[in-house]
């Protein structure tokens, strides 16, 4: 807790010792390791423009540091959202910058994100390997447009659906959108 708290932190400010022993709870790394969490949920705190306390740990830990899910109904939300664009799938998770991916990727990511349930971090690995914080500012810009916009609405609506009941899930307690 020490080497962690006085070594990393918002604009490497200390940390509360209660939010590293937050994040050591089921640690089994080395101090890399926790450095590598405090860092993650700090530049996620500051993101969301919040303090990095305990709650805010326990509310988006999963999402920061968690294994992955089963993703195989982003997989088909990815080729049908790809399929209504008139992109490829390749472009659509590639590393590419260019404009015209933007709305489709952020479509994808939103219906992922806010209706499927998955974490920052699920979606990015299917989005070609985003970081959660690039996929957190997709989604905070396009989550409004994509629900009052009729024509996007009805296609985050077929995509949720086709995802499949099976691949739905609820975000773990605590987490907003």
């Amino acid at each position: 807790v020490e080497i962690v708290g006085h070594t990393v932190g918002v604009d490497r400010r200390p940390v509360d010792p209660e939010v590293v022993r937050a994040l050591a709870e089921d640690c089994r790394g080395n101090v890399r390791e926790l450095q590598a969490r405090l860092i993650r949920v700090c530049g996620f705190a500051s993101l969301q423009d919040q303090k990095p306390d305990v709650a805010f740990v326990r509310r988006h830990f999963v999402e920061l540091v968690s294994a992955p899910r089963d993703e195989e109904g982003g997989d088909r939300v990815i080729d049908e959202a790809a399929r209504h664009f008139g992109v490829s799938r390749d472009d659509l998770v590639s590393k590419s910058k260019k404009r015209s991916l933007l709305l489709p990727r952020a479509v994808v990511a939103c219906v992922l994100r806010e209706r499927l349930g998955m974490t920052l971090k699920e979606v990015g690995r299917l989005l070609g390997g985003r970081s959660h914080t690039s996929i957190c500012l997709l989604v905070s810009r396009y989550t409004e447009r994509v629900g009052e916009t009729a024509e996007l609405r009805e296609l985050a609506d077929r995509l949720t659906e086709l995802a499949g009941r099976g691949a739905e899930r609820t975000a773990p307690s605590g987490q907003g959108g």
